[in-house]
């Protein structure tokens, strides 16, 4: 009896590892593909970024890498996207089963950390995925700390993949926000071609959003 749950403990192993080896066959195939040819592997349409216009203010250099979009996450033609938690359904329902499986294999993502995953039948190349702070009405020195983290954690993997366009969506923490892309500003003037932050937010605070935007580029 021993025997035999060895043998199909092995076996179940045997078939995790070859479905892992076939995901990793599936996704290098997949990052090599030009930009034609991946649009054949999209499960929806698609949006590229010469239809968002910048947000061209007071710092015209920044301005015309950063836009403010209203839309879909999933439908953006774009070098990766941020998958930050409350959007995770509609990118998984998007990118198909084999983001889940790779996801899976990455054995989960600590809060304030970032992992990357390839982006699968999306229009995005990859896909950052980020666990957020839960503040349940309270945003202590803790929330702070850990989202904060997650903003530099992604903008590393950024860094590290040399991805030039971006799409994050904004917390509504807009301090947080601002003195993060201050820290990164610099370098991203440099690196990055665009940033697009993604929003479901009502007029008021896309106004909040973009004073301090502008109190940012004044800084950097």
């Amino acid at each position: 009896m021993v025997e035999v749950e060895y043998q199909i403990i092995f076996l179940e192993e045997e078939e995790f590892v070859t479905e892992l080896s076939c995901l990793f066959l599936f996704t290098e195939r997949l990052l090599q593909l030009d930009r034609e040819e991946r649009r054949k592997e999209y499960r929806k349409g698609f949006t590229q970024l010469d239809d968002i216009p910048t947000w061209r203010e007071e710092n015209r250099c920044l301005g015309d890498k950063v836009s403010l979009y209203k839309g879909d996450i999933t439908v953006l033609e774009v070098d990766a996207i941020v998958n930050a938690g409350r959007i995770d359904g509609c990118i998984h329902k998007s990118a198909g089963c084999c983001l889940y499986d790779e996801c899976h294999s990455l054995n989960g993502c600590e809060t304030g950390k970032a992992k990357i995953t390839c982006g699968y039948d999306l229009p995005a190349r990859y896909v950052i995925h980020t666990v957020g702070p839960v503040a349940r009405g309270h945003v202590g020195d803790k929330e702070i700390k850990d989202l904060t983290s997650c903003y530099k954690n992604s903008l590393d993997l950024v860094k590290e993949y040399d991805l030039r366009t971006v799409v994050s969506t904004i917390f509504l923490i807009f301090t947080l926000v601002r003195e993060t892309i201050c820290l990164n500003s610099s370098e991203f003037k440099k690196k990055q071609s665009r940033m697009v932050m993604c929003c479901q937010m009502k007029a008021f605070h896309v106004e909040n959003f973009g004073m301090a935007f502008g109190r940012c580029s004044n800084k950097s």
